[in-house]
């Protein structure tokens, strides 16, 4: 089992590597660019699409439970949902994670952020190849303003939906 985790390993770091040596893209939506069209299902059960998240700033985030970055990142995006009132949504998406497991982790951490749960990476690979968390932040006309990519401070996420609220 150890063997198999180091050899996973190595071979996530030689990808990233060569992705890297490649001149691979971090990122496919860049600041400047309108969020790409998709349609998810919501763990309530309700829709949201590209055209439904128009109207006022959204901030999308990727995420995944068991990814440690997300965890210190997902306590600020709540405290964002909590305070956004109308003003702008907070929108999250896992990557590859279903239903059950992000409800429990929900549950066990006090969220109550709505998120899509996602099996697989079909909506995530409309934005990037790789890494979490990621977030976007996108104007009232689904333009997006800013891009953050594994790390994100209050500050700067505050800063990006307040510049999207001047617009």
């Amino acid at each position: 089992m150890q063997k198999t985790k180091r050899v996973t390993a190595i071979a996530a770091f030689v990808c990233c590597v060569l992705t890297a040596l490649a001149g691979g893209k971090d990122t496919f939506v860049q600041p400047g660019d309108t969020l790409p069209s998709f349609c998810i299902e919501m763990a309530d059960g309700s829709r949201q699409t590209t055209q439904a998240l128009k109207g006022r700033p959204v901030v999308l985030a990727f995420f995944n439970t068991n990814c440690l970055d997300c965890r210190r990142e997902l306590p600020l995006l709540q405290r964002l949902h909590d305070e956004a009132g109308e003003a702008y949504r907070v929108v999250c998406v896992s990557r590859s994670q279903g239903h059950d497991e992000i409800a429990a982790y929900w549950q066990k951490t006090g969220l109550t952020l709505p998120y899509s749960p996602q099996a697989d990476r079909a909506v995530y690979s409309l934005f990037a190849p790789h890494g979490l968390p990621r977030v976007y932040v996108a104007d009232g006309d689904g333009v997006v303003q800013a891009v953050f990519i594994e790390k994100v401070s209050a500050r700067k996420l505050r800063k990006a939906i307040g510049q999207c609220m001047k617009d």
